[in-house]
C-alpha cells in the first residue's frame, strides 16, 4: 500500500486528508476497501444527496470543486448507511442470544470464565475504567450504546463506577466492539475492518 496515494489520488488532495499510522498498519488494505465502498453508490442516488438539506449543512467543499463534493457526498452516504446498518445487525446479535449461548464477546478468553445473567448482564466489578471501556485481562470491551454514539457513554460509565454503584451494576456487551489495549483508539485501518466486514457486499 504507498503511503503517499489513497485508492490512486494524492493523499495530500483528499478532502480529509488520510493517513497510515505506519507503526499500526499490517497491510491488509481495509482504507483501500473504504475507496471502493464508496464507489458502489449510484450516480443517482449520490445525486439526490449533493441536494439534501442535511448535506449541504454538513459539506465542507465548494460546489465547484466536482471530485471533491462528490467525494464528500459518497463519504456522507457511507455515513448514513453505517448508522442504520450497525445498530440494526447489533440488535439482530443481541436478540438471538438464548439459553447457555456464548457468542462474541462472551466467548472471549478475557472474560468467558463470568457466570451470565439470564439478560446476557456481566458484573461492572469484574473490570477495570479506561475511558469509556471496561478492561479485564488486557482486553477493552465496551457497553451495548443506548443511543448512537459509543462515546456519549463516558460520563455514564464514569459514574457507574462509583464504588457504591459499580458492586451492584451489571452491563450488557457490545458483540461488536472489543479490542486489545494497547490500541487506545481505532486506527483507520481497524475501522476499515469493520466497515468492511459490515458492509460486506452490499
Amino acid at each position: 500500500m504507498s503511503e503517499k496515494l489513497w485508492g490512486g489520488i494524492p493523499r495530500s488532495e483528499e478532502p480529509w486528508f488520510p493517513i497510515i499510522n505506519v507503526d499500526l498498519c499490517n497491510g491488509c488494505q481495509s482504507c483501500m476497501d473504504i475507496e471502493e465502498q464508496l464507489h458502489r453508490f449510484p450516480h443517482d442516488y449520490i445525486d439526490t444527496i449533493k441536494n439534501d438539506p442535511a448535506y449541504l449543512n454538513y459539506v465542507r467543499s465548494d460546489k465547484a470543486d466536482q471530485y471533491r463534493f462528490d467525494k464528500e457526498a459518497r463519504i456522507w452516504a457511507l455515513i448514513q448507511q453505517l448508522n442504520f446498518t450497525i445498530p440494526n445487525r447489533r440488535l439482530a446479535v443481541l436478540m438471538n442470544q438464548s439459553g447457555d449461548d456464548r457468542s462474541p464477546p462472551y466467548n472471549h478468553l478475557a472474560i468467558r470464565d463470568l457466570k451470565l445473567t439470564d439478560d446476557f448482564l456481566v458484573p461492572m466489578r469484574e473490570f477495570l475504567s479506561q475511558g469509556s471501556a471496561l478492561v479485564r485481562y488486557g482486553y477493552a470491551f465496551t457497553i451495548v450504546p443506548p443511543v448512537e454514539s459509543t462515546n456519549s457513554q463516558y460520563w455514564l460509565v464514569k459514574m457507574l463506577y462509583i464504588k457504591e454503584l459499580q458492586e451492584f451494576t451489571f452491563v450488557r456487551l457490545d458483540p461488536f466492539i472489543f479490542d486489545e489495549v494497547k490500541i487506545s483508539r481505532p486506527s483507520s485501518t481497524r475501522c476499515g475492518g469493520m466497515v468492511a466486514h459490515l458492509i460486506g457486499a452490499e
